[in-house]
């Protein structure tokens, strides 16, 4: 086809890829080309009773401390709640205290027009 690439279907075109059933190349020994041997998932031996009870006990210390970091955590939620509640009463106090200082500044503003009325016929 003109104007596209043709590529090559022997070679991929990222060469650390691995085709289909292929070994990618990182297990394999660089000095002699047998591949790297690693523990076999299927077929392992059990583990000795020493490491189930090792396991075992770092589990229990992760717990315990996941513990003591839930407790900290719900003492400091607790906190917070209470911080956010009491802002929140202060908050409505102030917003009754501006509608006290609004109603009281509308009540002087109709007193002063009133005066200025009265000052003008006065004046006449």
């Amino acid at each position: 086809m003109k104007g596209r690439k043709e590529r090559n279907r022997n070679f991929p075109e990222n060469p650390k890829m691995a085709g289909r059933n292929r070994i990618p190349r990182e297990l394999y020994n660089d000095r002699r080309g047998f591949i790297v041997e690693r523990p076999f998932i299927r077929g392992h031996p059990m583990p000795q009773p020493a490491f189930l009870e090792e396991e075992l006990e770092m589990q229990h210390a992760e717990i315990r401390r996941l513990l003591g970091d839930n407790r900290r955590l719900i003492e400091d939620r607790m906190g917070l709640q209470q911080e956010l509640g009491a802002a929140k009463e202060e908050l409505h106090r102030m917003n009754i205290v501006i509608a006290e200082i609004r109603a009281e500044q509308d009540v002087l503003i109709k007193k002063g027009l009133k005066l200025e009325a009265d000052l003008r016929v006065t004046e006449l």
